[in-house]
């Protein structure tokens, strides 16, 4: 048995997916955008200096794969319209929006130029965050049919 649903369609992407999965689409694209904005960072700013063992047996690049593995591994399960797991991970991006938000903070009570790169991290982490809790939690017609024991789109 297959379920019907409404499609949406977006002029930028042209893509036309079922309303109920189009929500977890945009988080997961979102989220896909702000780890690429996350990485860039630290790539960015290797130095020689930085590629040093922590806690004297891991190796500097560890933190890399792990985040490279994050930034795949994350989409995907967001993508799949996991309501639960999608409301979890919206939380990774919204505390750094606020630590961010945070040193930006510091720096303009300092007499610092803000750093552009903060401010724009900031926001691409607060639109994941808006788009992961949108998905997550959804209005009426949105919400995940697994979380709710409808079997039958599957």
């Amino acid at each position: 048995m297959t379920a019907t649903t409404t499609t949406k369609q977006t002029p930028w992407l042209r893509l036309q997916l079922p309303s109920s999965n189009w929500a977890y689409r945009r988080a997961a694209i979102a989220y896909a955008v702000y780890g690429a904005v996350y990485l860039a960072g630290p790539v960015a700013g290797l130095t020689p200096d930085r590629q040093t063992t922590y806690l004297g047996f891991v190796p500097w690049w560890v933190f890399y794969v792990v985040g490279i593995l994050l930034w795949v591994g994350v989409p995907w399960i967001v993508w799949r319209g996991h309501a639960l797991l999608t409301r979890i991970i919206a939380i990774g991006p919204a505390g750094k929006a606020l630590v961010l938000f945070w040193q930006v903070g510091r720096q303009v009570s300092a007499g610092e130029p803000p750093s552009l790169y903060r401010i724009f991290f900031a926001a691409t982490a607060v639109t994941a965050t808006c788009l992961l809790c949108l998905a997550g939690w959804g209005s009426g017609e949105q919400l995940d049919r697994k979380s709710h024991g409808d079997q039958t789109s599957h």
